[in-house]
């Protein structure tokens, strides 16, 4: 595998354009762990910024793609903390209704859609959090037949 970018020993910043392309690299040759490495020095260390917000979502859609929704969750929610006008609000709060509807089933993931709603009304995917709000009690989860 290549060599992972070397870490900055003069009191330097290290370099996050090199440290990024190494970041997709690794995603790209199927090293999610060395890219979720990768992203989270970005986030650290340009904190608040839109590359940090960029590298959270990154490490968040990473963990996803990796199988491991629980810990791609705690990284939207890490964005939607840390960044309360970022770009990418919108997907990380749906992304993390459905983790969590399909993590618990659809009743679990309503009150999250209803923070959806509250933040984006007219949203991109404000049918699908409408229709997962409304659901009536015993039809969410049920089979079609």
């Amino acid at each position: 595998p290549p060599s992972e970018p070397p870490a900055s020993t003069s009191g330097e910043p290290p370099d996050l354009d090199e440290l990024y392309r190494s970041a997709v690299q690794a995603m790209a040759e199927g090293r999610p762990d060395d890219a979720i490495e990768r992203l989270g020095r970005i986030a650290d260390a340009v904190p608040g910024t839109a590359l940090g917000g960029q590298a959270m979502m990154d490490t968040a859609e990473t963990l996803l793609r990796a199988g491991r929704p629980l810990h791609a969750r705690a990284a939207f929610l890490r964005y939607l903390d840390r960044h309360p006008a970022g770009t990418a609000r919108e997907m990380a709060r749906i992304s993390v209704c459905r983790i969590e509807a399909g993590a618990g089933g659809g009743a679990d993931a309503v009150p999250c859609y209803a923070a959806y709603l509250s933040e984006f009304p007219g949203g991109h995917f404000a049918a699908e959090a409408r229709r997962a709000t409304e659901a009536p009690a015993g039809e969410a989860g049920r089979e079609e037949r």
